[in-house]
């Protein structure tokens, strides 16, 4: 599934390949594993997306949408320091097992957030606002 929408005066090309690869980290099965390609600004980047057990592929404009706006509101989440994002997500960072979870989760967001900037579309949340407001999200 394949397609380009504009979001602040940007063409961004988004793409999901069926991959099939990997399970997640909280079980979703590798038969729900995609590759989501974003190309703004000749620049790339790519992310990893599960789908649903009840609807597998990305068969819609608006489910790649979807996984598009997911990844973008996890970028946002790592928009603040480890503690503040734990009392965001409810973690307990005095907790060794709610502190390594939200270790791991934090990192992969900051992860997106990086990726995000790579792509030079703009503030996050502007995009995020319009990616919402102009898809209904």
């Amino acid at each position: 599934m394949k397609t380009t929408i504009e979001l602040n005066n940007t063409p961004i090309t988004i793409e999901s390949i069926f991959a099939g690869t990997k399970n997640s980290l909280w079980d979703a099965k590798k038969e729900q594993h995609h590759i989501v390609s974003v190309s703004a600004n000749n620049k790339t980047i790519s992310f990893n997306f599960w789908t649903s057990i009840a609807q597998p592929t990305i068969d819609s404009e608006d489910y790649l949408l979807d996984a598009f706006y997911c990844f973008i509101s996890d970028g946002m989440s790592a928009d603040m320091s480890f503690n503040e994002f734990c009392n965001e997500l409810g973690y307990d960072v005095y907790s060794d097992d709610d502190k390594q979870t939200a270790s791991t989760i934090y990192s992969a967001c900051r992860d997106n957030f990086i990726k995000l900037e790579q792509l030079s579309i703009g503030d996050i949340y502007d995009v995020c606002n319009e990616l919402q407001d102009k898809y209904d999200l």
